[in-house]
């Protein structure tokens, strides 16, 4: 059997140990890579959630511009017939 000298010993265990330290860090970098990759996925279909939503309100804003709008084109003409209306009645009533 051969011997070892024990400097050699030692620097053979170190890198056992070196190289089992650098297997397991790398074993947790990939595991939060995983956990990172997981949260940009869902992060991702919130976002698409919310652009979703933004433009169903962004539509619904539009529409209820354009009913807002012809209101009030509805009521400036009612306003004038009213107001025609109470001076035709004015102009009846005079002797």
């Amino acid at each position: 059997m051969t011997s070892f000298s024990p400097q050699y010993t030692n620097s053979i265990t170190m890198m056992v140990l070196f190289f089992r330290m650098t297997q397991e860090t790398l074993s947790e970098l990939e595991r939060n890579k995983g956990e990172v990759q997981q949260a940009i996925q869902r992060k991702e279909k919130e976002m698409a959630a919310v652009a979703a939503k933004i433009e169903d309100e962004q539509s619904l804003g539009g529409k209820m511009q354009k009913q807002t709008k012809e209101l009030l084109v509805r009521s400036r003409r009612q306003g004038c017939q009213d107001f025609g209306n109470r001076k035709m009645l004015l102009n009846t009533s005079k002797p």
